[in-house]
């Protein structure tokens, strides 16, 4: 880098700074994430995909962020069904609503020290909505959240429908 993109870079990451400080806290990092591809001056969409700077370990791309790291410490619990529905809500905030595998949600709660249940299919994937409606259906690939899932892991947990690409999967 000459130093005339440094000093470009610098003055982008400045201006980003002075936006990300005035938002509030729980939607900084995915607007990181957006803005990012402006700060760097490379071509990106709208912040979605694995990119803007996240790392990932060699498992799978699984990352923890200050968002991540919140959901943990709010809703982490001594309960192994609980804590699959805060693994599904992490997911379905960064990926979307799915197709999941068990084993994908079961190697983010060994990351993160979660109990989680032995028997997914008979513990998180019965379980329903306060309405009686059924958040995951089973699909030829593996868990998918269903529309009420969704309704109620936005309530309940706060989040919103992710759009990145897992790792290992192309593009749509």
């Amino acid at each position: 880098m000459d130093e005339g993109q440094y000093q470009e870079t610098v003055k982008r990451l400045e201006a980003v700074n002075a936006v990300i400080k005035g938002l509030d806290p729980a939607v900084r990092d995915r607007a990181l994430q957006i803005l990012t591809p402006y700060v760097t001056g490379q071509p990106g969409g709208r912040g979605g995909g694995n990119s803007g700077g996240e790392g990932g370990d060699e498992e799978g791309g699984l990352v923890t962020d200050a968002a991540v790291d919140a959901l943990l410490d709010a809703h982490k619990s001594d309960n192994a069904s609980d804590n699959g529905l805060l693994i599904a809500a992490i997911f379905y905030s960064r990926y979307g609503k799915g197709p999941y595998e068990v084993k994908e949600f079961k190697r983010f709660g060994d990351q993160q020290d979660l109990l989680f249940p032995d028997q997914f299919h008979k513990t998180v994937g019965k379980r329903k909505t306060d309405e009686g409606n059924a958040i995951f259906r089973k699909v030829s690939n593996g868990w998918q959240i269903t529309v009420n899932g969704e309704k109620w892991l936005r309530d309940t947990y706060k989040v919103g429908r992710g759009n990145q690409t897992k790792a290992g999967e192309l593009s749509p």
